[in-house]
């Protein structure tokens, strides 16, 4: 699913992750969806339905991350990280839910007292695996007013990256086959959406039936995702879209839909790219410097073990530098510098980070120009040396 996922990236689509993740204390193999299901797994456990079965001592452990709850609650993301980090590498960025449509009253993770600090919780212990500014992270809603949805904020809503609305309770189960709701989501649902998130992107986090061109004129959704199994000709299975609707939508000649392709993610180019290099040393003829700045994930740059440490690339003549991407891999650098030099002589610092976490170090700079640029490094955080699969510049 994960290679799936890049090769869709790369084609010029959103890649939009979902988890019904399973109760901590349960664990993966003993759940599924609904207890006892024909989805796979014929678990004991179901995630639907086992909202507040989650004890307030078992709670307090997740909001205060500590104890046994917590860290079975991390052990569970532990799971998922590898997947996150393949894509990081890949320079695949995913819109994540974790714990979607908090304001309803089906999971275990939704709750008006805790459920906002939880997903910040996640968040938080995620990006301390690979790093900040790699995943897009989703505050999601469901079209249920039973509970002020301002319960579910997260304590610093900076983590708020964008914003996704489920429309599910106007469209009960997904059997209406496009006909009698064309104004779904209501606008009632778009006015909440952003009263809420002012500042950030909304959308359209799940739908069954797609959201039609009347729609799509008088609400601003930035992208809405629809479930597979809903894609039918209508009254052939599950589905409620019918054909001709699906190609109305997004076809439409209003250019309402930016389908893969109509857009770019990355416009810029690497402009490090199979540029020359000079590094420390290494630790084995096959991880020279040359190998951070070859565009491919596979190969890597390994410095020797030791604690201080460099690589530098030279862009045959001063440029514009706006941002830096450097991919790490497990030997990472807690602590490294971002030089740049004009005479590869006298060097300048324009960054420095002392607590590095790995992943993906994405540094925006501003005012900067230079030839050769460098990233020293001078705490490990492992007892190998450093290693970067990719060092990019933009």
């Amino acid at each position: 699913m994960t290679d799936y996922a890049i090769q869709m990236w790369n084609a010029g689509s959103l890649v939009h992750w979902t988890w019904h993740m399973c109760r901590p204390d349960w664990g993966d193999a003993n759940c599924c969806y609904a207890a006892g299901s024909n989805d796979g797994c014929n678990g004991n456990h179901g995630i639907s339905g086992s909202y507040n079965s989650v004890s307030n001592d078992e709670w307090q452990q997740l909001v205060s991350k500590s104890g046994d709850y917590w860290n079975k609650y991390t052990a569970m993301l532990d799971n998922v990280i590898p997947y996150f980090q393949q894509m990081i590498r890949n320079g695949t960025v995913p819109i994540f839910r974790l714990h979607h449509e908090l304001n309803m009253e089906w999971a275990w993770w939704q709750n008006k007292q805790y459920g906002g600090t939880l997903w910040q919780n996640g968040i938080e212990y995620i990006e301390s695996k690979v790093g900040q500014g790699n995943i897009v992270w989703m505050w999601n809603m469901q079209d249920d007013t039973t509970n002020d949805w301002s319960l579910f904020y997260p304590p610093n809503k900076s983590y708020m990256d964008i914003c996704g609305l489920d429309t599910w309770d106007e469209d009960p189960y997904g059997k209406d086959c496009g006909g009698n709701h064309p104004d779904i989501p209501n606008s009632k649902f778009y006015d909440l959406m952003k009263q809420h998130c002012p500042s950030q992107p909304i959308g359209l986090g799940e739908v069954g039936l797609l959201p039609q061109p009347s729609v799509l004129t008088s609400q601003k959704w930035a992208w809405f995702m629809v479930w597979a199994d809903f894609v039918y000709e209508c009254g052939n299975g599950e589905g409620e879209n019918p054909v001709k609707n699906l190609i109305e939508i997004y076809q439409n000649t209003s250019r309402q839909i930016l389908n893969q392709g109509d857009f770019q993610l990355n416009p810029s180019s690497n402009i490090a790219l199979r540029k020359p290099c000079l590094a420390s040393g290494t630790d084995s003829p096959d991880r020279t410097c040359d190998k951070a700045f070859d565009g491919d994930f596979t190969t890597r740059w390994s410095s020797n073990y030791t604690e201080q440490n460099w690589i530098y690339v030279d862009l045959g003549s001063e440029m514009n530098i706006n941002l830096v991407k450097l991919y790490w891999e497990d030997a990472y650098a807690k602590g490294f510098q971002i030089q740049i030099s004009n005479d590869q002589t006298t060097w300048k610092t324009v960054y420095e980070n002392d607590q590095g976490v790995g992943g993906l170090s994405s540094i925006p700079l501003s005012g900067v120009s230079a030839q050769w640029v460098k990233m020293y490094a001078y705490v490990r955080a492992t007892d190998w040396g450093y290693s970067l699969w990719e060092f990019q510049i933009y």
